[in-house]
């Protein structure tokens, strides 16, 4: 024990428990390992970055001096590129950051060595990584793919020479032209390049933003189904009151309205069992389209029978159109107002922004990220449909936008528009294909009075089952009350 370094004993009472207790300081040199670890993946991602004949490795062919492999705080990496800072230092900086990034390795090994002398075990990474971390893992081996690509070239000593610029997949190679094992576990497939006009092709069949949708004449007629059906069975007599209650008949069963609508966003109630949820009373849930399509998918979901087998709950289920991560997962701006929390943590201490999941949006569709492995989505009104026919939910959602409430009312009327074009595109692609299933329409307008009645008088004239209530609906209590009165 008296071989453990200073920065892990510490001083006083502190020092004297580690070295009573060989577990403890297994414990805490463990979590000095994980330190250390970040510390150099940071430096090294710094020596990385640094352009090519100043000091950095980028747009070089791989050529790696340090391959000590090392397990750096829970991420297993070769150490290539930091033997190449100093080989090739090109200036003081670049070589000072190689430097910096070997005493950095020669600090964590030495701080492994402890941990074997201190717990007659080596360390190893502990086997559970959360989803963050192989999100991290995947945009880390995205960005380095695309620097080898950038280069113009790929490795010389494999196979991986791309055509047009592109360098291959730019991951790393033997000297046989095969990747690792442990690269081929890792590493996921290469996604297709997005199309430079994706946001604009559709532009040109609808130039004007502020396009009106498709006329309900355009539509048949509203025809009740047999297998869905809102009754209202008994209004409030109360002077002011507009309560009432009513009942929703699905196939999957009957919702009593009003109800309490618990969401199990990954098709599972966190916490609470389907034998749980029945003796609570759970007559309708709310599962969400986004979520699924990334993680498993809802051709995984369709082959499983659909949602109710593949979660095995027999009550009904709502499925909204993913239109709402359009507005969490965009870039923070100008516009966001105070319900915007989660897209403020965002941006970084320095003030920068890391990358948001939302890519484009535009008269087609959206197109997101996956934050399950990286690759491009495509969401479409059309799309959103097809979906929710595979998840099988009882009452589905067309594709809306959503703005935030701090938006001029120019930027709301156009978001206005264009979700009733989304709307409407939704409920053709679902007529097409009605199943056993209730479409319902979004109202729209922010806190604007008027837009909202132009919203809910253009969507009360198409063919659609039922009818919620969307966007902000004002910043308090008092403004929501007033807007829904």
């Amino acid at each position: 024990m008296s071989g453990l370094s200073e920065a892990v004993m510490g001083d006083g009472a502190l020092g004297a428990q580690l070295a009573a207790d060989p577990a403890l300081a297994g414990a805490k040199l463990r979590e000095s390992i994980i330190a250390k670890g970040q510390e150099l993946r940071l430096a090294r991602e710094a020596v990385t970055r640094r352009p090519a004949g100043a000091g950095g490795v980028e747009g070089r062919a791989s050529e790696t001096i340090a391959t000590e492999q090392v397990d750096m705080g829970g991420i297993g990496e070769q150490t290539e590129g930091l033997g190449e800072a100093v080989a090739y230092g090109g200036d003081d900086g670049g070589a000072e950051e190689g430097a910096r990034a070997r005493v950095l390795l020669s600090e964590l090994l030495d701080l492994k060595a402890q941990y074997l002398a201190t717990t007659g075990e080596e360390y190893r990474k502990s086997s559970r990584v959360t989803k963050r971390e192989r999100a991290a893992e995947a945009e880390r081996r995205a960005k380095k793919r695309q620097r080898g690509g950038d280069g113009g070239g790929g490795n010389s000593e494999g196979d991986g020479g791309g055509g047009e610029g592109e360098g291959g997949d730019g991951a790393a190679h033997r000297g046989d032209g095969s990747a690792s094992s442990a690269d081929r576990v890792r590493q996921r497939v290469k996604q297709p390049r997005i199309s430079s006009s994706w946001g604009t092709e559709a532009a040109a069949a609808v130039p004007d933003v502020m396009a009106l949708p498709p006329a309900a004449e355009t539509f048949a007629p509203y025809s009740p189904p047999d297998f869905f059906k809102f009754e209202v069975l008994h209004v409030s007599r109360k002077p002011g009151s507009r309560a009432r209650v009513g009942r929703i008949t699905t196939p999957h069963g009957v919702i009593e309205t009003p109800a309490f609508v618990p969401v199990g966003t990954n098709a599972a109630l966190k916490a609470v069992d389907e034998r749980q949820s029945i003796e609570a009373g759970t007559q309708l849930m709310f599962c969400n389209t986004y979520h699924l399509l990334v993680h498993p998918g809802p051709e995984i979901v369709r082959r499983a029978g659909g949602l109710h087998k593949y979660m095995n709950h027999r009550g009904a289920i709502i499925t909204d159109s993913g239109g709402f991560q359009v507005f969490s997962l965009a870039e923070p701006n100008e516009e966001d107002g105070p319900e915007m929390k989660s897209r403020a943590k965002r941006v970084g201490k320095e003030g920068s922004k890391n990358s948001a999941s939302l890519l484009r949006i535009g008269e087609r569709g959206a197109l997101f990220r996956s934050y399950h492995d990286g690759s491009s989505i495509e969401l479409t009104p059309e799309s959103s449909v097809a979906a929710q026919k595979s998840l099988g939910s009882d009452i589905i959602i067309p594709l809306d936008e959503l703005p935030p409430y701090h938006v001029t009312r120019e930027r709301l009327q156009q978001s206005v528009r264009l979700s009733h074009r989304w709307m409407a595109r939704s409920l053709r692609a679902h007529l097409a294909d009605q199943r056993e299933q209730a479409m319902y329409a979004v109202i729209h307008g922010g806190t604007d009075q008027q837009l909202r009645q132009e919203s809910a008088e253009y969507l009360s004239s198409l063919p659609f089952d039922g009818f919620a209530i969307g966007g902000s609906l004002g910043k308090d209590r008092a403004e929501m009350l007033e807007l829904l009165e």
